[in-house]
């Protein structure tokens, strides 16, 4: 993912705070509440109900992360990745991500963990992202736990496991995940290193994979002729 698409991305993820008001939300801030500090910079980012300040706006979402709120943490990340307002700084933005991660924001492991295995806008770390991922598919990130199950499927930053794949696509899979069931499906029904298929239970994933609306998979339950 570009930097453009990540601006997209963190715009889209932003709290609808147009409604708020910016006078109260500016001293909830100053007394110290770093979710408000983190609507204000919203405000200020997308210029809807403030002045359109972006340099502000990021300003804000890292004090926010000084306070400790978490998911302030994440924006401060991705807008200093993405350099809105300023000019983009790799090195800040991941400390700002590790340290939304530290504060249980599923979104900031899961974004570090991705970053980090891609390499393209931060270093290529495959093996601290895969911590990073791990954090995030504990806290409920179905994307995160269907990564785990990549990066065990294909050896990459971790051992080629495809008992662990499989784990991790079936922890996607009940977080509603309709790829993970089909991927998870699919390792099934192939079997892998010291994990005999198991056609039985890969119909299964694929019948919960339609049933999540992954068209390959209801059409993989088709008999054929």
């Amino acid at each position: 993912m570009n930097q453009k698409q990540n601006l997209a991305l963190a715009l889209a993820l932003l709290p609808l705070a147009a409604l708020a008001d910016p006078a109260a939300l500016k001293s909830s801030c100053d007394q110290g509440d770093g979710a408000a500090c983190m609507e204000l910079g919203t405000l200020h980012i997308d210029g809807e109900g403030a002045s359109k300040d972006p340099a502000l706006g990021v300003r804000l979402m890292v004090r926010s992360c000084e306070l400790g709120h978490g998911e302030g943490c994440f924006y401060a990340g991705e807008f200093t990745l993405s350099g809105q307002g300023g000019k983009p700084d790799p090195k800040s933005a991941e400390g700002f991500l590790s340290r939304s991660c530290e504060l249980g924001c599923a979104m900031g492991c899961s974004g570090l963990g991705f970053k980090l295995l891609a390499g393209s806008e931060l270093r290529k770390d495959p093996a601290a992202a895969a911590g990073f991922l791990l954090k995030g598919c504990d806290l409920g990130d179905p994307d995160a736990c269907h990564g785990l199950g990549m990066m065990h499927e294909e050896g990459q930053g971790v051992d080629q496991d495809p008992r662990q794949a499989l784990m991790f696509y079936g922890k996607a899979c009940d977080l509603e995940d309709g790829a993970s069931c089909a991927r998870g499906a699919q390792l099934l029904a192939k079997g892998g290193e010291g994990m005999p298929a198991n056609p039985g239970q890969a119909q299964g994933l694929y019948q919960r994979a339609c049933d999540l609306g992954d068209d390959e998979s209801c059409e993989a339950l088709r008999p054929r002729r």
